[in-house]
């Protein structure tokens, strides 16, 4: 379960201190403006990913590999192949999981989805900028941009201390997400050949 919820998601801090020197934003508003512009233009994504589980449980790091789409008004296709397959199709307020070739229809685990759904759908199409649901940190580095959310919401601040994301500056395209449980437990996915604005069938969130 603890992989399926990662999988859904976003210490990273630690890690791009050592290859980006990042400086707080005394101003956050014109970057601020930048990724709001960025989201509104943005009608459909797909990435690659690379995703990199640290856990207390575990004794070395677990690597896997996906594929994301994402369609405005809530669309999102979740597809990761490797070590083990699972897909999460978001379909407005539809959420379908599969795992290794079986439909997950737990219903304990489709509601701790369904809880976890729209803050996925927000960090992806831009949403989390209106600050309502989290407290936002700027930081750049030269080519980069680093936002560090909070959550106010108490219940989800038990499951996640912070999310990191990173932002090319020239791009504005997101390059890592960081969802941060606690300083042994977090999970890293880097994001690779992002494309915006192609055209997918209907049925690619809604079928397996």
């Amino acid at each position: 379960m603890l992989n399926l919820l990662l999988s859904i998601f976003i210490v990273l801090s630690s890690f791009c201190s050592l290859s980006q020197n990042y400086k707080i934003i005394p101003d956050p508003t014109a970057c601020k403006k930048e990724l709001e512009s960025k989201s509104k233009t943005t009608k459909t994504i797909t990435a690659e990913f690379k995703e990199t589980v640290y856990s207390s449980m575990f004794n070395n790091p677990i690597n896997g590999t996906g594929l994301m789409k994402y369609k405005k008004e809530g669309k999102i296709r979740w597809e990761k192949t490797s070590p083990k397959s699972n897909i999460i199709l978001i379909n407005g307020s539809s959420i379908k999981m599969k795992e290794e070739g079986k439909e997950v229809s737990n219903s304990s685990s489709n509601k701790i989805a369904k809880k976890m759904q729209s803050l996925m759908v927000k960090i992806i199409n831009g949403d989390f900028l209106n600050e309502k649901d989290f407290t936002i940190k700027y930081y750049q580095s030269k080519s980069k941009y680093k936002l560090t959310l909070a959550p106010k919401n108490y219940r989800l601040s038990m499951y996640i201390k912070s999310i990191e994301l990173i932002f090319n500056k020239s791009t504005l395209v997101l390059d890592q997400i960081a969802m941060i449980e606690s300083e042994d437990d977090y999970v890293v996915y880097v994001f690779s050949s992002v494309a915006f604005n192609l055209i997918f069938l209907e049925n690619v969130f809604t079928k397996f």
